[in-house]
């Protein structure tokens, strides 16, 4: 024994060089893992989002878009006519002013509590906008663009998605023009801000 620790030969090494070694490799290994998990946060937290994530992001846009449509569109109860149904009816511009103020209240007033029901947040604290148009075909087998609902500006810097949907739309019609039967494209742009 010296200095109070015993001299035990097993392959050249002590008792406490064999323990002391296993804690310096535990000890390195433990190190090692925590530099390349600090590594991992560092560079991933710096790199931007690629196209392909962008895409993702792009690709559940425009699928909640779709649905909220869907969803908007489907017949309430046994009436026959969905929500939406009703509001595109409205929004017709041989109505008045009031039925398409109304109309475009009540689909904005619509379309943004299913965003904020589809992120799953009481208030919409997400930064999603949208615009609506309403396209149709006039007399003369031109489409007429009908702006419909605003909320919020994009400026080109934002990609957004288009949503789509056709509507069947009783007695619908532009100004000057007879109401007829015919089925109407309502398009809404979805963005992130």
């Amino acid at each position: 024994m010296v200095n109070g620790v015993r001299n035990v030969r097993s392959a050249g090494f002590t008792t406490c060089d064999r323990e002391c070694g296993q804690l310096f490799a535990v000890e390195g290994l433990i190190a090692a893992l925590i530099m390349i998990t600090a590594a991992y946060l560092a560079f991933g937290a710096v790199i931007p989002q690629s196209n392909a994530d962008m895409h993702v992001s792009e690709l559940q846009l425009k699928q909640m878009g779709d649905d909220m449509l869907y969803i908007m569109d489907l017949p309430d109860g046994n009436a026959g006519a969905g929500y939406l149904e009703s509001v595109i009816y409205n929004a017709s511009p041989n109505r008045g002013s009031a039925a398409n103020a109304a109309a475009r209240e009540g689909f904005n007033a619509t379309f943004t509590n299913y965003l904020r029901k589809s992120t799953g947040a009481a208030v919409n604290q997400d930064t999603l906008r949208y615009s609506a148009a309403i396209y149709c075909v006039d007399d003369s087998g031109e489409v007429v663009k009908l702006p419909f609902v605003n909320y919020g500006e994009n400026f080109g810097r934002n990609p957004a998605v288009c949503c789509a949907r056709y509507v069947a739309a009783d007695d619908w019609g532009l100004v000057g023009q007879s109401p007829s039967n015919t089925a109407v494209r309502l398009e809404v742009l979805i963005w992130r801000e």
